[in-house]
C-alpha cells in the first residue's frame, strides 16, 4: 500500500529533497583546494546501452553552481589535476535515474477486503479494476573525495561529505533551472561545517 502526501503540496518544487551526510569527525577547515572535472557523470547499468532520459542541458549550470558554492567557502579551485601538486578535494558530480512501476488492485465491491485472506478466496467476476502507473525519478549527487588523506597502498579515498538531491532533474518546466540552483545552494546552506579555516 502507498499514499501521497496531503494536498498542502501545491507545487512540484514542494517535493524536492536535499539530503546531506558528513563525517562528523572531519575538520573541513584543513582543506584548501579542490578540483572538479567539467563533466556531470550519468550513472547507469554498464550493460544498458540505451540513452538515459535525464536531460543534459543543465549540466553546465549544475557544475557552475557547485563550483561557486565551494569558492564562496574559500576553497581554491585548481583547474587541473596536477599529480605533482594534487588538490585536497576531488569533487565528483553525477546523476542517475530510476524507473518505478506499480499496479494497484482495489478490493472488489461487496466482498470483505481488510484483514482476511483464506483458502478459496479470490476476486468475484469480472474481477477488480486495475490501475497501473510508472514514473521516473532523477537524482543528483555531489561527492567530496578526500584526496589529501587518501590511502594509496590500499587504494582507499575517504568521502567526508555527500549531497543527494532528488526531484529536480525530470522537470521540463521553465522553473527547472532555478530549482536546480536553489537545491544545490540548500545542500551547502545546511552544511555549515564546510569551509576553510580562513573562510569561517
Amino acid at each position: 500500500c502507498s499514499c501521497y502526501p496531503s494536498s498542502d503540496f501545491s507545487s512540484v518544487s514542494d517535493y524536492d529533497v536535499v539530503l546531506t551526510q558528513y563525517d562528523d569527525g572531519q575538520d573541513f577547515g584543513e582543506y584548501e583546494t579542490f578540483f572538479m572535472e567539467d563533466t556531470v557523470y550519468h550513472y547507469k547499468d554498464p550493460s544498458d546501452t540505451s540513452e538515459d532520459d535525464i536531460p543534459r542541458d543543465n549540466d553546465a549550470l549544475i557544475l557552475k553552481t557547485v563550483k561557486d558554492n565551494l569558492i564562496a567557502l574559500w576553497y581554491q579551485f585548481k583547474a587541473d589535476a596536477d599529480s605533482a601538486d594534487p588538490s585536497d578535494l576531488y569533487i565528483v558530480v553525477g546523476v542517475s535515474s530510476s524507473d518505478w512501476y506499480s499496479v494497484w488492485y482495489p478490493w472488489y465491491p461487496g466482498y470483505p477486503g481488510w484483514g482476511w485472506w483464506g483458502p478459496g478466496w479470490w476476486w468475484g467476476y469480472p474481477g477488480p479494476p486495475q490501475v497501473s502507473y510508472a514514473y521516473t525519478t532523477g537524482t543528483l549527487s555531489i561527492d567530496m573525495w578526500d584526496a589529501k588523506n587518501a590511502d594509496e597502498d590500499y587504494e582507499i579515498v575517504p568521502v567526508p561529505w555527500i549531497a543527494t538531491i532528488n526531484g529536480i532533474l525530470n522537470d521540463t518546466s521553465p522553473s527547472r533551472s532555478q530549482r536546480i540552483e536553489d537545491s544545490i545552494d540548500q545542500a551547502f546552506t545546511q552544511s555549515p561545517y564546510l569551509g576553510t579555516s580562513e573562510g569561517r
